[in-house]
């Protein structure tokens, strides 16, 4: 959240403030946590749309706002994912 608060300016001054402040925190997140194998080989734009979407249960139009991406994109990046590594989305919050 300190590098959000520090980069506060540059954020509200992106034409999608949203997305950018989910881009900058997503990938802090990535680098800091252990990946579950099943999502290890997943893109960085799917392993988020598959913790939005299955996860966190966010619609494809409201994952697609968070993250700046059109909720077709959305629907296409969680379909388009293997079952084993939508389940391991779904199971993220079981582990923790």
């Amino acid at each position: 959240m300190g590098e959000l608060a520090v980069r506060w300016p540059h954020i509200v001054g992106h034409p999608n403030p949203a997305a950018r402040a989910w881009t900058l925190l997503s990938t802090r997140i990535r680098s800091q946590s252990l990946i579950p194998p099943r999502l290890i080989d997943c893109p960085a734009l799917q392993y988020d749309a598959l913790v939005l979407h299955c996860l966190l249960d966010y619609s494809s139009t409201a994952a697609a706002e968070v993250m700046g991406q059109d909720p077709s994109k959305i629907r296409y990046l969680v379909c388009s994912a293997p079952p084993q590594s939508r389940k391991a989305a779904r199971e993220l919050g079981l582990s923790g």
